[in-house]
């Protein structure tokens, strides 16, 4: 028996007033992107957490186990870009 995953984008190839997750300065970087109509995607999904809310094996005391979990909370991919024949993820950032 086979199973197949299949996944797709929430969110459609355009301009929106906000993008889930990204700080200010990103958001100006990824829409001025957006703006110049890239191709190829068919969608993208935003602020994807990479991490679980598992607790980290051979944690001894609840203060170090939460500190674990508190860092790797923060894990997020800015962006994930589906195409036909990848998924790409990007990281939106400001450069001066």
């Amino acid at each position: 028996m086979s199973t197949t995953a299949t996944i797709s984008p929430r969110f459609p190839v355009k301009q929106l007033q906000r993008y889930p997750g990204l700080v200010a300065s990103d958001f100006e970087a990824w829409d001025s992107y957006l703006e110049s109509k890239p191709t190829g995607f068919l969608g993208f999904d935003y602020d994807i957490r990479v991490t679980t809310r598992r607790p980290p094996a051979g944690a001894d005391n609840p203060e170090m186990e939460q500190g674990i979990i508190d860092a790797t909370l923060a894990r997020r991919i800015d962006i994930i870009g589906f195409r036909s024949d990848s998924i790409w993820i990007i990281e939106a950032k400001f450069d001066l």
